[in-house]
């Protein structure tokens, strides 16, 4: 069975022809010039759509088959589009980790390193020095600064964070 992974979201319509406009993460870009099949993340199901061309020129653009019309790709907007994992090239775990799409963490859950559970990410909010997520620990919020020094590792399927977390850091808030 295939695993997939997502690498951004597609956008507003573009044209006349069925165009999208997709914001794809940048460790993703080059899989996504090779890929044959984007998956697009439409009422809880993945649905494969072949892609007839990808451009770049202004915006990142992407037109898939049997997509003719503005009025059919006005109903593929503001989906999340994956990969499979067999067709990314091999990406270092710790470029994941050093650079992270912190919004996609939203209602994950953060662990820490023993796998206790701390709490789910509330929202992310970007404060002028740091990105914070904000927890429900222990039926309060608490805010946990998001950084690749307190990341230990992320699991996709279980959508956990785990972090290390300095002691009594969960006390300040």
């Amino acid at each position: 069975m295939d695993e997939y992974r997502s690498i951004g979201r597609t956008q507003k319509t573009y044209g006349v022809a069925g165009a999208l406009r997709l914001n794809i993460k940048d460790q993703y870009l080059d899989d996504l010039f090779e890929a044959k099949v984007l998956f697009l993340s439409l009422q809880g199901q993945l649905i494969p759509y072949f892609v007839e061309t990808i451009d770049d020129q202004n915006n990142l653009l992407v037109k898939f088959e049997e997509i003719n019309s503005p009025e059919q790709a006005r109903e593929l907007t503001n989906a999340e589009v994956f990969l499979r994992e067999s067709d990314l090239a091999d990406i270092n775990p710790k470029d994941e980790l050093n650079n992270p799409d912190w919004d996609r963490f939203k209602d994950w859950l953060v662990v820490d390193e023993q796998g206790k559970s701390i709490g789910p990410i509330l929202e992310i909010q970007e404060f002028p020095q740091q990105l914070m997520a904000l927890v429900n620990y222990q039926d309060r919020e608490v805010f946990i600064p998001l950084n690749d020094t307190f990341l230990v590792g992320v699991d996709e399927k279980k959508r956990q964070l785990m972090m290390e977390l300095p002691d009594g850091l969960l006390a300040l808030n």
